[in-house]
Order: C-alpha cells, then sequence, then structure tokens
C-alpha cells in the first residue's frame, strides 16, 4: 500500500492549558497535526555488486533491487550493522560496508578456518523494518600480504607476465581479481597462491605501484614496485668461442 494517510493526535485539553484556541482546527477534541504517515511496498533486495570485500570496510555496494524510497531515513543494514544508503534510484542504492569487526566482533566472522565470512545485507526505506528474508549475501575476505614480484623488471612494450606472490588465505576462485600499475587497471588471474597478469605497454624508465584488488575495486594498500626498462641489445659476444 501506498499513500499520505492523515495522522492526527487526541489532546487532553487538561493536560495541555496552555494550548490556545487557535491551535485547535475543530470544536472536537482532535488536534490536527498536518503530519502525514506513508505506506508503501516492501524493500526487496536482488543483488549486491561487488559481492566481496576486505575485512577492513569501506567497499562502496550496489544493492539492487525493488521500492527504495528517496527518504532521509533510508538505511542499509550489514549484518547486526545498521549505515546509512544513497538513493540512486527505486531500484538501486549504494552503500559503505562497514568493517567486519562491526559486523562479526572481534573473531571477523573467520571461525573454524573459513576463508570467507558472509553475513546478510538488506535495506530500509524508514530504517527500523527490516525484512531479512529479502536480501543478499555480501562477504570478507581477509587481504593477502604482497611479497615480491617476479619478473621485477619488465620491457616497456609489454606482454610480459607476471607473478604476483603473496602471503594469506587462499583466494583461489576469485573471478573478478584486478592489479592496479600506477593509474593503469589490467585484470588478473589466480592460480595456487600465485596471481598472473599480463603488463600493458609502460612509460620507459618509470616504476609502478603495484597493487591488487579481489573485487575489482578495492585495491590493497600493500604495493610492490614494478620497473620498466629497455630490453637490452645484444651486438657482440667476445670471444665468441670458449673451452666446452
Amino acid at each position: 500500500r501506498s499513500g499520505p494517510t492523515p495522522f492526527r493526535f487526541t489532546i487532553d485539553r487538561s493536560a495541555y492549558p496552555s494550548f490556545r484556541e487557535s491551535q485547535i482546527r475543530s470544536t472536537s477534541d482532535i488536534l490536527d497535526a498536518e503530519l502525514v504517515y506513508l505506506y508503501y511496498d516492501g524493500e526487496i533486495v536482488d543483488s549486491v555488486t561487488p559481492a566481496l570485500g576486505p575485512t577492513t570496510g569501506g567497499t562502496s555496494a550496489a544493492i539492487r533491487g525493488r521500492n527504495f524510497l528517496d527518504l532521509p531515513s533510508l538505511a542499509c543494514k550489514v549484518g547486526a550493522a545498521v549505515v546509512p544508503g544513497t538513493f540512486r534510484s527505486s531500484e538501486l542504492v549504494v552503500c559503505d560496508i562497514p568493517p567486519s569487526s562491526e559486523v562479526f566482533g572481534t573473531d571477523e566472522g573467520f571461525s573454524d578456518g573459513r576463508h570467507l565470512a558472509s553475513t546478510r545485507i538488506t535495506v530500509s526505506n524508514n530504517g527500523i523494518d527490516w525484512h531479512e528474508e529479502q536480501s543478499a549475501t555480501f562477504s570478507y575476505y581477509r587481504e593477502p600480504r604482497l611479497v615480491s614480484l617476479h619478473p621485477s623488471v619488465v620491457p616497456p612494450e609489454g606482454g610480459t607476465v607476471v607473478q604476483i606472490h603473496f602471503e594469506g588465505d587462499l583466494v583461489e576462485g576469485h573471478d573478478e581479481v584486478m592489479v592496479q600499475l600506477g593509474e593503469m587497471i589490467v585484470p588478473a588471474n589466480v592460480s595456487r597462491q600465485v596471481i598472473l597478469f599480463e603488463t600493458p605497454v609502460l612509460p620507459v624508465g618509470s616504476v609502478a605501484a603495484v597493487r591488487i584488488a579481489l573485487n575489482s575495486i578495492d585495491f590493497s594498500a600493500d604495493a610492490l614496485e614494478l620497473y620498466v626498462k629497455d630490453t637490452p641489445v645484444l651486438y657482440e659476444v667476445l670471444p665468441p668461442i670458449g673451452p666446452a
């Protein structure tokens, strides 16, 4: 149901002697407060993008569904944590994901050796009524620590496959891994605790800070340096022969 409904208060005049007769809009004991109460169709959440984010929080999540309203009270609930929602349309709300410690507490939801800690996201137009059955799943991950690049020196023309070695939880299965090289972003793959990416064309003599994002948008605070050098050119080998 939707549409404004008149909302009136019954006033006990004896309890409020300061009320002037001009403030009362009828000869009865009904005070017309000129307020409305809005009924709306229940919020439905279909999906959240990205569906993964780091435990530090801050992921800007796009929540898609139906029946969202542009109200100051619009909010998102991530597990037990409530955060403000930003209205984009009746089918799209954006919210910033809180840190996992605010959702799960001290264990951050990673008990029993799990690599992902999952929770539910719901949306409320009035910030009070939540429909848990109309929700989507969001999962936290611990960011791995970047250890080294192999190779760490590449030619400027691009096309070099670089391995990023790291320590931390297994991230195999993430299908939205991206690598940031300075201002550039390229896709990557995960294989046996190694992240692989192919270098684009890079300025010779530059040093690119390499960061990863397991959900395609939240790049790691950790960074490794990739050096771009001209490919050596061999003109002559002296002596041309030697003992076997």
